[in-house]
This record gives structure tokens, sequence and C-alpha cells, in this order.
């Protein structure tokens, strides 16, 4: 049986062999702060820890490591989400937006706004193929989705309810 020292030796050295990776892999992945990203992986840390005392991960397929990713992205997705950065909605099509800036910007936060407020899988896969620029194939690997076909119709799914959405509420409020 392990000590509590030998545990803590084990999980002290967990954190430092993930650590580097983690860093380097969010850094070019994701447009934020080294500061950020290492708060995030303290956090993404904390779930992989907590996960496996309440034996959560009892019979995982993927290793720690992975997991740790996979909690990682869902982190840095609502990270981005909750601190609205980085937004750009310049990729959503046209919703018969008026030439007036004060109609656009309005419609622009009704989008924002919907975006976030549609949840998961959703806000995930269009903020990482809108906002940050994500491959149909890195979308499908972070979702763990099998093939970048099911990725695409995710998005496309998620786009059209989103576009009806959108029109029905600006049509609603006569910006459109």
């Amino acid at each position: 049986m392990r000590t509590d020292a030998e545990s803590v030796d084990k999980i002290t050295g967990m954190f430092e062999a993930y650590r580097n990776p983690f860093i380097a892999f969010f850094s070019k992945q994701f447009p934020l702060e080294k500061a950020e990203i290492e708060d995030i992986y303290q956090e993404s840390f904390i779930v992989l820890y907590q996960d496996i005392r309440k034996g959560k991960l009892d019979g995982l397929s993927a290793s720690l490591k992975t997991y740790l990713f996979r909690v990682g992205i869902n982190k840095t997705l609502n990270y981005i989400r909750d601190t609205k950065k980085y937004v750009d909605l310049s990729e959503i099509s046209d919703m018969g937006e008026s030439e007036e800036t004060e109609v656009r910007e309005k419609q622009k936060e009704i989008v924002r706004r919907l975006v976030l407020e549609m949840g998961d899988p959703c806000s995930k896969v269009l903020g990482m193929a809108l906002w940050l620029k994500k491959s149909m194939e890195e979308i499908a690997r972070a979702m763990n989705y099998k093939t970048s076909q099911v990725a695409k119709n995710k998005k496309h799914a998620c786009l059209k309810s989103l576009k009806e959405r959108a029109v029905k509420e600006m049509k609603s409020e006569g910006l459109i």
C-alpha cells in the first residue's frame, strides 16, 4: 500500500510531466497569454485529480494525458466564451445586416449572445470553427467525432439553427 508521501510524489510528477506539453500545445492552438494557459492547466489538472479520486476514470480507454488535454480544451473554450475574447463575427453569413453601424453592432451582439446561449456542442464547434479558425479535422479530434465530416455536419446544423434564431430575433427587434 502506498503512503501519502508516495501518492503526493506521484501526483507532483504527473503535474510536472504534463505541464510543458500542455502549455506548448495550448500556446499553438489558442490565442491566449502564457499566464492564462498556466491557470487553465492548473484548473484542468485539479479536475483530473478529482476525477481520479472519485473513481470516474476507472476503465478509461484514453491516456490520462489525453483526458487532461480534453478537459483543458473545454476549460479554454469556456474561458474564451466567458471573457468574450477574440470574438470576430465577420465569418457569420449575411443575415440581412443594415449598412448603419449602430444596427450592425446590435445584430452582432444578438449573434454573439445566441452563440453563447446555444450551449454544447454548438457553442464549442462554432467557437473553434469561426473564432479560432480550426480545421474540421482539428474540431473532430477536439470533440471526439469519428470524422471531419461529422464535425462539418455539426457545424452546418449549428449555423442553420443560429441563423434561424438570429433572423427571428432581429426581425422582432426591427433590425432586418
